[in-house]
């Protein structure tokens, strides 16, 4: 909060300074410009840039990048996935046993995928990262730009334990409004001097690369806008659009506030936090202090912008309400589902194995019932392998500091 007066000159004087910083972040998607940056309150108190070198939690702005992965494993939209509170022991976190909470404690049961991020459900993702394997995700989120070493592979990485900068976030939600290619953010589009020669330009059409599929794209966006009808991004609506797709982000303790989204090719990501991490409220979430500032200036932003519909790419088919990948219905199942996924596409099911008895299957090889091979547990007391118990040591850590979560 900021406490001004008005003096009897008309001028206002601020008798009080917010201690909490934040940032914003504004991305063409196409082209990677730089629309906006604010990097924190004022540039004559702090020069930090919070939103180029500030590296937090995400929250559960992360979580999108999980589901991602997840779909690569045949986890689709409508797959239901145990939203019941439950006891991962040691072998599964390979440190601690440790026991998510959804925010709120509020548990649905078995709910679909797509409720699920609408939802900001912990467990749900957790689940999902257990069952792609935490060393899978890890590496499929490197290829939206986030850095392997900020965001170790370890089960909290699911709710968003890593760390990342708000122009990070920005260029990776890129990726979803982009159809699955990753374009460079560029602050700077041409340098000349007065008498107009040209000393820089940059080039007209940036490169971009291919880091998702466009079918991978497509589900990811419909979710994103699903997030924002009938879920933690709701508030967004008032914007009165059809392409709105976002996710809201609260770290631990409520120490970062987070909104990412995008609509009409504007990609904008907004933190709030304070510079030496503490909770910014006991209530506090992305939903109630990003999420109006993102709203407020996307008002200004879109502007002028087109809706952009969505086009169904190749690759994707109708099935049960939703869309899964054309594959899954010629055959291919997913071996050895845990037991908190069930998936029509299982290949234990009646149909998946009539399937293979005429050599129609095609098993995809997931993680069973037991712990994946990233987290299989180091043996303390009789291990010689030092980087493995440093890597022990270093998810025990992570576990103890998300005992708790929030959205």
């Amino acid at each position: 909060m900021i406490h001004v007066r008005q003096g009897i000159d008309g001028r206002w004087t601020a008798l009080r300074l917010p201690g909490a910083e934040g940032a914003l972040v504004s991305l063409d998607a196409a082209s990677g410009e730089v629309i906006a940056l604010v990097g924190g309150f004022d540039f004559g108190r702090n020069q930090y840039d919070h939103a180029s070198q500030a590296y937090r939690q995400p929250g559960s702005s992360f979580k999108p990048f999980v589901y991602s992965a997840a779909l690569e494993k045949g986890y689709f939209p409508d797959t239901l996935v145990d939203d019941t509170r439950r006891l991962l022991s040691p072998a599964e976190t390979g440190a601690r046993a440790w026991q998510p909470r959804n925010y709120g404690d509020r548990y649905d049961g078995f709910i679909p995928v797509r409720r699920g991020l609408a939802r900001s459900k912990n467990l749900v993702a957790v689940s999902l990262l257990q069952a792609s394997g935490a060393d899978y995700v890890q590496d499929f989120a490197g290829r939206f730009g986030f850095e392997p070493a900020r965001n170790p592979a370890s089960l909290p990485l699911a709710l968003g334990a890593g760390a990342a900068t708000p122009l990070q976030m920005a260029e990776a939600y890129a990726v979803f409004a982009n159809g699955g290619c990753r374009v460079a953010s560029r602050l700077i589009r041409e340098v000349r001097d007065r008498s107009g020669h040209v000393y820089y330009r940059a080039r007209s059409k940036p490169a971009a690369t291919r880091v998702v599929s466009a079918r991978n794209a497509y589900l990811m966006d419909s979710m994103l806008r699903e997030a924002v009808r009938d879920g933690t991004g709701r508030a967004a609506r008032v914007l009165g659009r059809d392409d709105l797709a976002g996710k809201t982000g609260t770290s631990n303790q409520s120490r970062d506030a987070w909104f990412a989204g995008y609509a009409g090719g504007v990609v904008s990501v907004v933190w709030l936090g304070y510079d030496r991490p503490r909770s910014l409220g006991a209530r506090a979430t992305g939903a109630g202090l990003a999420l109006p500032v993102w709203t407020d200036y996307m008002k200004v932003a879109l502007r002028g912008r087109p809706i952009e519909p969505a086009v169904l790419p190749d690759g994707l088919v109708p099935f049960d309400g939703d869309y899964v990948y054309a594959e899954y219905l010629d055959g291919r199942c997913l071996d050895g589902l845990p037991p908190y996924i069930r998936s029509e596409f299982d290949c234990a099911r009646p149909m998946q194995q009539a399937g293979a008895a005429t050599g129609a299957t095609v098993a995809e090889t997931a993680p069973a019932g037991g712990p994946p091979a990233s987290i299989v547990p180091a043996q303390a007391a009789a291990s010689a392998d030092p980087v493995a118990d440093e890597a022990a040591a270093e998810r025990a850590a992570i576990l103890e500091l998300f005992s708790e979560r929030e959205d």
